[in-house]
């Protein structure tokens, strides 16, 4: 009777509270959600959280601060092959109205990303976010890819190159994989935001939800004063106007008007974007591990649930069927 009488207890503890249950099995064991504030700042889920939280938002708002020196870098330096400085300002001119109208309309798609987010959960949300900003990464990768690729003699200081074949193909194919990457980076900075939001939610709950986010957002912002810097870092150069006069003097002094080449010299800097775009692709497959470690842990934690739905089930069997004995006892209830 009295271990029928246990397995009864044991079976009920569903119908307690979930912070009772756990707390007098360990202090380790409360929901994070129940726990004190330190105890949730600290924790290895809000570091992930915000981890990943910092690193895309400084991505997405250095692509920003970046936007138009690159664009610098990337079609001016095609001045010293095509010969046409007013062609070249009209496509970075239209590409920066490109992209802030794009990354304008974004919130149109507010809805569609919340409605992705409550269809197949946060981990794949996270995941998603992280995608796209690597194919947004990728793709800038490859339009400077396709740059050094049609001019690739410049490793070869001797090496006399001419303009006539490859100016049509740089004027178009890099804007439109560009503007492909602007619409990329809109869903990118769209959801990051819902996703940082709704993981802070689910995950630690109500009590401490506007703290937990301003830290979040405190934190983002601070390392985010750095954009400057870095970006003028990556041009190259001095990271303004020099940088531009240096190539047009060296195009004007190696440039024969007769027969209408240019030296490799002319290379005077175009910035460290490849690099860049690189090592931000390589940074967002790491940031992919996390939605990944989250995701065996809730496929462990759904086991474990099954589990104990299991044994609960075995054990209410067994009552039911051993308070009745062949001494005509009966069944004995509780």
């Amino acid at each position: 009777v009295s271990s029928n009488k246990n397995l009864i207890l044991l079976s009920n503890d569903k119908g307690h509270d979930a912070t009772t249950t756990t707390t007098a099995i360990g202090s380790s064991n409360i929901p994070l959600s129940n726990r004190p504030f330190f105890s949730q700042l600290f924790s290895w889920t809000y570091f992930r959280i915000l981890l990943v939280f910092t690193i895309t938002s400084f991505v997405a708002n250095m692509r920003v601060a970046s936007l138009n020196p690159e664009l610098d870098n990337y079609f001016m330096n095609m001045n010293i092959y095509n010969n046409n400085n007013n062609n070249n300002n009209t496509v970075i001119r239209d590409l920066t109205r490109s992209f802030t109208f794009i990354s304008s309309i974004g919130f149109f798609l507010s809805f569609l990303i919340g409605n992705f987010m409550d269809r197949f959960g946060l981990v794949i949300s996270t995941f998603a976010t992280l995608f796209m900003g690597l194919l947004h990464s990728l793709l800038l990768f490859s339009v400077w890819w396709w740059w050094w690729c049609l001019y690739d003699d410049h490793t070869n200081a001797t090496n006399n190159m001419t303009t006539t074949t490859t100016i049509p193909i740089v004027s178009t194919t890099p804007a439109i994989m560009i503007i492909m990457g602007f619409w990329v980076y809109t869903i990118f900075r769209q959801s990051l935001f819902q996703v940082f939001i709704a993981c802070i939610a689910q995950r630690h709950g109500h009590q401490y939800f506007g703290r937990l986010l301003g830290i979040g957002f405190f934190v983002s912002g601070l390392l985010e004063f750095g954009i400057g810097s870095f970006v003028r870092s990556v041009q190259g150069g001095d990271g303004g106007d020099g940088t531009m006069n240096t190539m047009t003097t060296n195009t004007n002094t190696n440039m024969n008007t007769n027969t209408n080449t240019t030296t490799a010299n002319s290379y005077s800097d175009v910035g460290h974007w490849q690099s860049l775009h690189m090592w931000q692709s390589i940074l967002f497959v790491l940031l992919m591990i996390l939605p990944y470690y989250d995701w065996l842990a809730s496929n462990s934690s759904n086991r474990r649930s099954r589990l104990s739905a299991v044994v609960q089930a075995q054990q209410k069997v067994k009552v039911k069927g051993g308070g009745g004995g062949s001494g005509g006892g009966g069944n004995i209830s509780y």
